[in-house]
């Protein structure tokens, strides 16, 4: 059987960026696409987490806003990564916009919306370009990538990571086809 990651050699290097294209960016665009914005929301959240573990090889709770800040552009978006953890909390624990920690007042709800002009907010709430985050976490996802394979022992950790994670190539070479 072919190792998953001969197809992602090109002239005997890794194309890096394709393979988590291809195994976790897909499903996201394929929600979005499909109008299912909840869904893709959800996997790019997810995501990240994954993108974080990927890159420093824990699942401490700060390494999602961490490599956030490193990584992702959200000036444009108007959100931090302090806000946006809070929203991946909500969305991915009980399928809501409010955590713990929005609920007590300790940060604004974030809404995302999707389309052009961005509806009004109030004072407790803060609405968000979902397209826009999408983007610039696919940014964020290209620049991470860039650097892993600036050094022989940055690739080798991520992609020891990478082999602890399910993916659909992972699926793909495990399950059974049809």
């Amino acid at each position: 059987m072919k190792n998953h990651l001969e197809v992602y050699l090109v002239n005997g290097e890794l194309d890096l960026i394709h393979l988590v294209h291809d195994d976790f960016c897909l499903a996201i665009k394929s929600a979005f696409n499909a109008r299912h914005f909840t869904s893709s929301l959800k996997l790019l959240l997810s995501f990240i987490d994954t993108m974080s573990f990927l890159y420093s090889g824990s699942t401490k709770t700060d390494e999602f806003k961490k490599w956030v800040d490193r990584f992702v552009d959200l000036s444009p978006i108007g959100i931090t990564a302090d806000e946006l953890w809070q929203h991946r909390n909500g969305l991915l624990h009980i399928s809501g916009y409010e955590s713990d920690k929005v609920k007590q007042g300790k940060y604004k709800m974030l809404i995302p919306f999707v389309g052009k002009g961005e509806p009004q907010a109030n004072g407790v709430t803060k609405y968000y370009s979902l397209q826009l985050l999408i983007t610039n976490v696919m940014l964020g996802v290209a620049a991470c990538c860039e650097e892993v394979k600036g050094t022989e022992e940055r690739l080798l950790a991520f992609l020891g990571n990478y082999e602890k994670t399910i993916s659909d190539s992972h699926f793909a070479r495990y399950g059974k086809k049809g």
